[in-house]
């Protein structure tokens, strides 16, 4: 590729005149600084390569596991977790006021379940008398 001199004079300069030279940078790099490797470097750099990626992934791997134990320990198996607070001792000595407080349902779904088992009931007895 040559760069033909009306291209790059102060007339006829570019943006096509700037990628051929920044091309034949390139290029003349590239042919100065590469070279076939032998056997034994090609088969570094590839375990190099191996161990490199494999490095990556282990220490996402890593941080995952310990941020996954923390989060275990301090919420579910640890002394001091609130889940230790929420035992099967507790929940037998609560009355039925405080079972529904903590674990019941919405008034209003409560209300709109009664509703559609009704309208349920009547749906299924208008087929009865249908058939």
């Amino acid at each position: 590729m040559t760069v033909k001199e009306d291209e790059c004079s102060p007339t006829g300069w570019n943006n096509t005149c700037i990628f051929k030279k920044w091309l034949l940078e390139i290029f003349y790099w590239c042919q100065h600084w590469t070279h076939p490797l032998s056997n034994d470097n090609q088969t570094i750099r590839e375990i190099h390569d191996i161990l490199k990626s494999y490095y990556k992934l282990s220490c996402k791997r890593f941080v995952d596991n310990v941020r996954m134990q923390a989060a275990d320990y301090c919420l579910v198996t640890g002394p001091n977790t609130p889940l230790s607070l929420f035992s099967p001792k507790l929940v037998t000595d609560l009355n039925s006021s405080q079972l529904e407080a903590i674990a019941g349902e919405e008034p209003s779904t409560k209300r709109r379940r009664v509703m559609l088992e009704k309208e349920t009931e009547l749906l299924e007895e208008g087929i009865r008398i249908l058939r």
